[in-house]
């Protein structure tokens, strides 16, 4: 189904897990923002693009591969489609 709403702010994000037994899964979701956890320097200061680079970084996802059994995979998102307007939730972890 297609809307503007839609076709304005719908991003793909993409969750690969690459098992070194050679199995890779993909998961795909649609999401309306994205939410990034804020990290503050030594000055109370934002760094936009260190968060991005950390959100984005490989991760170990506890999951059990459907081939080896191995339950620690690695995994890194993507997106498989950006919007033309992205709306990013900086999140402190406060409340």
């Amino acid at each position: 189904m297609s809307s503007s709403v839609n076709d304005m702010f719908r991003a793909v994000q993409i969750t690969i897990l690459d098992c070194p037994c050679s199995l890779n899964q993909k998961i795909f979701e649609d999401k309306i923002s994205l939410n990034i956890n804020v990290t503050f320097d030594d000055n109370s200061n934002v760094d936009l693009l260190g968060c991005l680079e950390r959100h984005f970084q490989t991760w170990t996802a506890n999951v059990r591969c459907e081939s080896c059994s191995q339950t620690t995979i690695p995994a890194k998102i993507y997106f498989w489609r950006l919007p033309p307007i992205l709306i990013i939730h900086l999140d402190d972890g406060h409340l």
